[in-house]
């Protein structure tokens, strides 16, 4: 086969071989890349492949040798190191009638990159061959083989090297720093040269060493031992020695210069490699392979190199001109290998192959043959090859894939994470606990960034930090960071991390095993939670008394923080009286026995004491006893609660009673005589419900009551007895379940009180405010909760329903005519008629005078509303027989229809009122339904609403204060302050105007606060002026519920310097109800500031008798729609009575409002009521006009609250 850049008619290249190509094609298949170069000048004649393959240059980059060497070393003073050594070796091996010694050096390619290469030559004529072996490879995989060693001992060898140099003339003997370290010795010597060195080497080497340095001082070329040094402190090191001559600085002299490596660990190193380095070298000086030629026909060997008996063995004639090549071949590859080297041989093919010879003494030799096919001039073909000893190459790779495999099995098997990572953060190794761990293959984790996979990009710095101690030569490094799997889930792992380094002290890989504490981490962080949200006290102390772990109970229950508790013993926290006992329990513990129920008084942060019950238990490993404790001080005090409660059994009015835990009594007191009548011989051993019980409740009542007591320990609520009369009686019972030590109830305790006349006075009070005592129709408040119920249907099953507006035409005619008395038996008529005409499911309410108003649920159409309106007009226009007098009146209805007209009971309600003014705008006595058209005033809210936003900047707004006055003596005792819009364009603007908006939109809060605070400065003036007033300020439900208006009102007294005694809050009586604990507890917080507190607008709500005793509350506000009407409504007549009766009972005073006249006084004044405010008095007037009215009122003394 011709060469690629050199065929063999080049005049040059036809001197390798006079008779054929047979050499050329040798050379030109060479494993080994070959150079030939040609005369004085060195002209390069011959490049084969595996050269221009190699190194990447062909004859155009190197026509002569001078071109090599500043292609391939292009550094100058590497350059000439390696010219100087190649020189010195070619002169060595001329003078010895040797040849020459092979030399290592790395080349620069054409593409940048460098190659290990040893070289060495041979001369044939005025032919030079030089030939190559490329160790880049083999260097590699000697490294791989230390790295992983290193990867498996966790462990580095690093060689440290020092350099020296001596001057005979001076005998100036000077040394590196890393030689001084090698050797022990100073930086340098004069006048001791080189004795100082010899003093140091072993006995045993000295002369040895001496002879050498001699030699080489006299030229005799350099110097490489190997030898003992004793250091000073007795150490021995073995060295590798080199020293060469090399001119002085003076001229005519010369110096030695010399490097010293402590080679002593590298032995062990290299008595692993010494047998491959043996056979490379062997083969270097050989050429490194067997040249042979085959006849193709015959099968048999026409020539072999005689390094085939060294290869094998056997005589190199043993392989000549007989079938000796097959069946020396090994049994298990011969088939294969002859297959192969036929088969291409027929193809004429290039190839390699590898099999194993047999050696003459049985043992298998692995060989790579490298072969070709070609024509020779005597017209025969012929195979001709090498055979290259693989043998250490594959003992190697068997080595290397065992220690692998054997690496593989440990990390595959090993529960530990093991993750080896490059300097850049790149995955080289993931071992299986990773891959199921993270549910990534090890094939999609190599090659990827440990950031980009399954750290969060958050911890980069962490990892940096990591790399920054290990260069630092601080491993094992441990640290904790998470891990994220496959669906980004996070897995806290701990790590423990060492490093590889280069052999510039930088970090080449690094090699982390971690462990998954995730659940353990997390089972920590549970049980901490645990302890710091434990309600008993949990604290951890060392027998010296000196905390380490206290959680947020104790330290809460002490007040003092945490981190002064930690820095101060125990004793410091325990009262004097009981710190002797403590050191007792401490000693207990110290001899590993634990201490339960041990009862001891904490000081606390304030001065005052805790009494605490704590169980300890030590643990003999830490010295640590782990207590948990508990505060007990409630416990005894309701122990002598308890105590105090037994003398206080007998005298109390509420009947009581105690049963076992079988609920059989056990006792019972006087009171519970008198209520139930039963003695108490009679019921010992009892069950209450066996004779008290009225039958009033079904089973499940009970069952749910005792299912409470059980869970809670307690009942409270109202319950039906009977006497022992049969009388049956209501009665406000509470049961309580009084427990063990172990929490086991032992026994129950009824405490009730017979509120039979309670009972009766709220039934009274709730039909009074619920319906018309006229018509004995629903009022107003009902008609509203009625109208609330029905929509919540309608929304439920998207039903129709009509809401109807009534009011009687001509009424008034009948009322003036016929008197009160007439007009009131036609209101009772007409309501009986408008009952008839609906359904039961409907309702039909008087709001007040001739005003009904009806709700039809279940409409189908509207048709149908309109044909029971019809029937209502009809049945109202019917005469009346009013006592032999007839009276005939009409009536006008106004319609509004759900989904249609509104969703909310104000919009039906505003839009029926619409239709009804519509209708009589029309000419009365006939129905309207609602349409949009018909709501007026929309563009005049929303102008208001944003000009309300302003009002108080733009001083628009004025507190009016209406006089209060004692019904008995006329003096003024208070004054409601009520706020005015001045508006610039509609003049005053009253509160029933602006003051729902100010509510709906939230401008109440601040509203409310100005308003306060006005009123409060002015009863502060007029105070200063000798007129003391009390304040009378309306609080709405709004500002109460925003959570601040303790705050508020504490805030507008300390700024104004009005005395809480002189101010007065007035919330409305559904907000007490409809808020009923957040009620008691603002207005006990308020009461407490000592304010007066007055319940406004009272009558329109549902208040409850005993919830109003929990109130503190000082007065109640008779609503002006119950005063408005008298004397002519008797209902309204008989409803302020028995407000005023029931203020009374709840020790309240009673503010009657409207009052306007004299009638309304007179009624008003004998029945109790304490107070009226109206315009009888006067109307809400400016300030400066109050103060006028207030003198000649004569103010009267305020009484202390």
């Amino acid at each position: 086969m011709a060469p690629r850049s050199n065929g063999p008619t080049d005049p040059d290249v036809t001197r390798f071989d006079p008779t054929d190509g047979s050499l050329l094609t040798l050379l030109e298949i060479s494993p080994a890349p070959v150079a030939v170069i040609v005369g004085i000048e060195q002209e390069v004649v011959f490049l084969n492949n595996k050269f221009i393959e190699t190194f990447g240059y062909g004859r155009e980059d190197l026509p002569d040798v001078n071109h090599w060497w500043p292609l391939a070393y292009p550094d100058p003073d590497y350059r000439e190191t390696v010219r100087g050594e190649w020189r010195h070796r070619v002169e060595r091996a001329l003078a010895e009638g040797k040849t020459i010694e092979p030399m290592e050096a790395v080349v620069r390619c054409k593409d940048g990159k460098r190659r290990i290469v040893a070289f060495n030559a041979a001369s044939s004529g005025d032919l030079t061959f030089i030939l190559f072996n490329d160790l880049t490879d083999r260097r590699g995989m000697g490294s791989y083989l230390q790295n992983m060693q290193a990867r498996l001992e966790k462990a580095q060898a690093l060689a440290g090297i020092g350099s020296w140099d001596w001057e005979p003339e001076s005998n100036r003997l000077r040394f590196s720093i890393q030689a001084q370290a090698i050797l022990g010795v100073p930086s340098e010597t004069i006048g001791e040269g080189f004795q100082a060195l010899l003093r140091i080497t072993g006995p045993d080497c000295q002369d040895e060493v001496a002879g050498a340095i001699e030699n080489c001082l006299a030229g005799f070329g350099p110097m490489t031992l190997e030898h003992e040094i004793h250091q000073a402190d007795g150490t021995r090191l073995i060295v590798r020695h080199l020293a060469e001559r090399a001119a002085s600085d003076k001229e005519g002299t010369v110096r030695l210069e010399g490097v010293i490596q402590d080679i002593t660990d590298a032995r062990r190193i290299q008595s692993e490699i010494r047998d491959s380095e043996e056979r490379f070298r062997t083969l270097v000086e050989t050429t490194w392979a067997v040249p042979w030629r085959i006849d193709v026909k015959s099968g048999h060997f026409t020539y072999v190199g005689t390094q085939i008996e060294d290869l094998f063995g056997y005589p190199k004639e043993s392989w000549i001109d007989i079938p000796a090549w097959s069946a020396r071949i090994h049994p298990d590859d011969r088939t294969s290998a002859l297959y192969h080297c036929i088969s291409e041989a027929h193809r004429r093919r290039e190839h390699e192959t590898e099999y194993r010879l047999m050696h003459q003494n049985g043992k298998a030799i692995w060989v790579r043959e490298v072969t070709a096919v070609v024509d020779t001039h005597h017209g025969t073909t012929e195979m001709v090859g090498y055979f290259l000893d693989i043998t250490d190459s594959k003992n190697t790779e068997a080595e290397l894939r065992k220690e692998r495999d054997f690496t593989d099995a440990v990390l595959a098997t090993i529960g530990s994470l093991v993750v080896v990572l490059d300097r850049a953060g790149t995955i080289v190794q993931f071992n299986d606990a990773c891959a199921k761990l993270t549910r990534y293959k090890a094939a999609e984790a190599l090659g990827q960034k440990v950031w980009n996979l399954v750290l969060p990009p958050e911890k980069l710095a962490e990892v940096e930090e990591v790399f920054r101690n290990l260069k630092a030569g601080q491993f094992p490094n441990r640290h904790v960071n998470p891990w994220l799997d496959r669906d980004g889930q996070e897995h806290l792992i701990d790590w423990s991390n060492t490093a590889l380094l280069d052999d510039d002290g930088e970090v080449e890989f690094v090699i982390a095993t971690g462990i998954d504490i995730t659940n353990q981490h997390q089972m920590q962080k549970e049980r901490d939670q645990l302890i710091e949200m434990s309600q008993d006290f949990v604290c951890s102390v060392t027998q010296e008394g000196e905390f380490r772990l206290i959680n947020s109970a104790f330290e809460k229950t002490l007040g003092f923080d945490r981190q002064s508790m930690m820095a101060r013993p125990i004793w410091d926290f325990i009262d004097p009286r009981d710190r002797e006992r403590t050191r007792d329990a401490f000693e207990v513990l110290k001899k590993g026995i634990p201490v339960n129920n041990f009862e001891i008084r904490l000081l606390t942060k304030n001065g005052g004491t805790r009494w605490t019950s704590w169980c300890g238990t030590p643990d003999p490993e830490t010295g640590l006893s782990f207590n948990i404790g508990r505060d007990i001080t409630e416990t005894r005090a309701a122990q002598a609660a308890l105590n105090q409660a037994a003398r206080v059994f007998e005298h109390t009015r509420e009947g009581i009673l105690v049963t076992g835990a079988d609920r059989r009594i056990q006792r019972v007191n006087k009171a519970f005589e008198s209520i139930t009548g039963y003695s108490e011989w009679e019921v010992i051993g009892k069950r209450p419900q066996d004779f008290i019980s009225s039958g009033h409740h079904d089973n499940d009542f009970y069952e749910k009551m005792w299912r409470e007591i059980e869970d809670t320990g307690n009942w409270t609520g109202e319950v039906w007895n009977r006497r022992c009369n049969g009388e049956v009686f209501p009665a406000w019972q509470n049961i309580t379940a009084v427990t063990d030590t172990e929490g086991t109830t032992i026994q129950y305790i009824g405490i009730f009180s017979d509120i039979t006349e309670k009972k009766d006075n709220e039934n009274r009070i709730q039909r009074l405010a619920h319906y018309d005592v006229l018509t004995d129709l629903p009022n107003r408040l009902l008609y509203t909760d009625r109208l609330a119920h029905a929509l919540d249907r309608a929304r439920r099953t998207n039903g129709l329903l009509a809401l109807l507006f009534i009011d009687l035409d001509r009424f008034k005619n009948v009322n003036d005519s016929l008197g009160h008395q007439m007009g009131d038996l036609m209101l009772q008529t007409l309501a009986a008629r408008l009952s008839n005409c609906l359904r039961d499911s409907d309702t039909v309410a008087r709001l007040g005078g001739d005003e009904f108003t009806v709700i039809i649920e279940d409409v189908d159409t509207p048709e149908e509303v309109g044909i029971t309106a019809n029937k209502i007009l009809a049945a109202l226009r019917r005469p009346v027989d009013l006592r032999g007098q007839e009276a005939v009146v009409g009536a006008s209805i106004g319609i509004s229809l759900y989904p249609r007209d509104g969703t909310t009971a104000e919009e039906l309600v505003k839009h029926a009122d619409t239709a009804m003014y519509q209708a009589k705008d029309k000419g009365r006595d006939r129905t309207v339904f609602y349409t949009p058209d018909l709501t007026q005033g929309t563009e005049d809210r929303f102008r208001l609403e944003g000009q309300l936003r302003n009002a108080v900047e733009n001083g628009e707004m004025e507190v009016y204060y209406q006089p209060q006055v004692n019904m008995e003596s006329g003096r003024l005792v208070g004054a409601e302050a009520l706020v005015r819009w001045h508006h610039p364009t509609d003049g005053l603007v009253l509160p029933t105007r602006f003051i729902p908006l100010a509510e709906e939109t939230g401008l109440i809060h601040s509203l409310g606060r100005w308003v306060l605070r006005t009123a409060c400065f002015q009863g502060k003036e007029w105070a200063d002026k000798g007129l003391p007033v009390r304040i009378a300020v309306n609080v709405s439900n709004r500002q109460i519920m925003q959570g601040d208006m303790v705050r508020t009102v504490t805030q507008a007294l300390a700024d104004s310097g009005l005395p809480a005694s002189m101010l007065e809050l007035e919330v409305t009586e559904s907000f007490v109800m409809e808020n009923p604990e957040m009620g008691v507890h603002t207005l006990n917080l308020l009461h407490d500031l000592g304010v007066w507190l007055a319940i406004d607008d009272f009558g329109t709500g549902y208040s409850s008798f005993s919830y109003l005793k929990r109130l503190p509350v000082e007065r109640l506000k008779i609503d002006r729609s119950f005063i408005m009407d008298i004397p002519d409504d008797k209902e309204d007549e008989a409803i302020s009575a028995a407000i005023i009766a029931m203020a009374h009972e709840l020790g309240m005073g009673v503010t009657a409002e409207g009052v306007e006249t004299v009638e309304q006084m007179d009624f008003l004044r004998p029945h109790g009521c304490e107070e009226s405010q109206g315009f009888l008095v006067s109307r809400p007037v400016p300030a400066p006009e109050f103060e006028v009215l207030a003198r000649d009122l004569h103010p009267a003394d305020l009484p202390p609250r």
